[in-house]
């Protein structure tokens, strides 16, 4: 914004603005932990190695099937 003057603005006079080491210090309350989401990831691995696995055993009918039998 302009505000007439050639001089720099402090940024630290507007309201809602802190200081960024104020920011980087603060603890990381708001996301999931590391081992929740290496948890996630490891059951979606373990579930799409199951789901080869009956492809290879039965074949593609048996897994049509059992989709067809739970969504139905």
């Amino acid at each position: 914004m302009n505000r007439g003057s050639k001089q720099a603005s402090d940024r630290m006079d507007r309201p809602g603005v802190s200081h960024v080491g104020d920011i980087a210090s603060a603890p990381n309350t708001g996301t999931l932990p590391h081992w929740l989401l290496w948890a996630g990831g490891g059951m979606a691995v373990a579930i799409c190695f199951a789901i080869l696995l009956m492809w290879g055993i039965y074949g593609p009918t048996y897994l049509f099937d059992l989709i067809a039998a739970y969504c139905l």
